[in-house]
């Protein structure tokens, strides 16, 4: 039971969360750019984490897509210490 809480409430946060920080495009003559206009405030687990991409650096708030196994795509701050984990862990299950 506990189990199915921690899921449940978990599920809850990323659902409430990212209306605000999914990426997509923004700006004038930005038709290939993906930029992020905020990102998530808290750390994701790794284990809904499937791949990742940078923004462009040409965007606002240069940062990187995080890609869930359920194809959510969540914008997070490339310089926090909790991203900077998951993209090497996410490097190294890719090798």
């Amino acid at each position: 039971m506990l189990h199915f809480q921690a899921a449940l409430l978990m599920a809850l946060i990323l659902g409430t969360a990212l209306p605000v920080t999914q990426a997509g495009p923004y700006g004038v003559n930005m038709e290939n750019t993906i930029c992020c206009k905020n990102f998530v405030g808290f750390p994701i687990p790794l284990k809904f984490l499937n791949y990742f991409y940078f923004t462009s650096k040409t965007c606002q708030k240069p940062g990187v897509i995080l890609v869930t196994k359920r194809n959510l795509k969540i914008c997070a701050d490339s310089q926090k210490p909790w991203v900077e984990h998951a993209i090497k862990t996410i490097k190294k299950k890719k090798t």
